[in-house]
């Protein structure tokens, strides 16, 4: 299995889903994928041929966010809770500049507002192969303000969006009215639940 730093040696990566409730395993996998994001709809699966039916909440670690797995879980019609790369860090404040969870998108006008409450308008497109195209906004009024220095250290503040972010600020909202981060609270209320974790070894 390839590593971080590019080299290659024998190792594995362990998929187990688990019945939150039952707490006994359900399903489980072993590939040589360096990480886990292509691992959500084979678990799916194995979690249907197991069971005969397919899970109705699926909680993950951020390892398993993409814009990939959260359209096939919506369009399964499987309840998720799996935080982005960034939400942990933000929520804890552990970020330096401001996050971009702060900047407010406006839909209908097609802009983000920054906290000082600067419009930033749409500037450009990237193409990208494979990917959806990514929107470029940039800010004109950084020079001018005073939250500068905790915003950028470039000259203008630049935000990108995907098409499918709408995605990632619904789960964020989602885990948000969680009580506990990362794990449904209620008890007995769900009876598919399935919480997968992994090991590399």
């Amino acid at each position: 299995m390839k590593y971080k730093d590019g080299s290659k040696k024998p190792s594995y990566n362990c998929q187990v889903a688990v019945d939150e409730k039952e707490q006994i395993i359900v399903a489980a996998d072993v590939v040589n994928e360096e990480n886990d994001l292509h691992q959500v709809e084979p678990m799916i699966q194995n979690v249907k041929n197991t069971l005969g039916y397919k899970p109705t909440i699926v909680l993950a670690d951020a390892g398993y966010f993409s814009y990939e797995n959260l359209e096939f879980l919506q369009k399964e019609g499987i309840d998720a809770y799996i935080p982005d790369n960034f939400y942990k860090a933000e929520k804890e404040g552990k970020t330096r500049k401001f996050r971009k969870s702060l900047f407010k998108y406006d839909e209908e006008k097609d802009c983000y507002y920054c906290p000082a409450a600067f419009e930033i308008p749409f500037s450009r497109i990237q193409k990208r192969k494979g990917e959806p195209d990514l929107r470029y906004y940039v800010c004109s009024y950084c020079s001018q303000c005073v939250l500068k220095n905790a915003c950028t250290e470039s000259g203008k503040r630049t935000i990108t969006r995907d098409p499918r972010e709408h995605l990632m600020e619904d789960m964020r909202a989602k885990l948000n009215t969680r009580k506990r981060y990362g794990k449904v609270s209620e008890k007995n209320v769900y009876r598919r639940t399935c919480v997968w974790s992994n090991e590399t070894g």
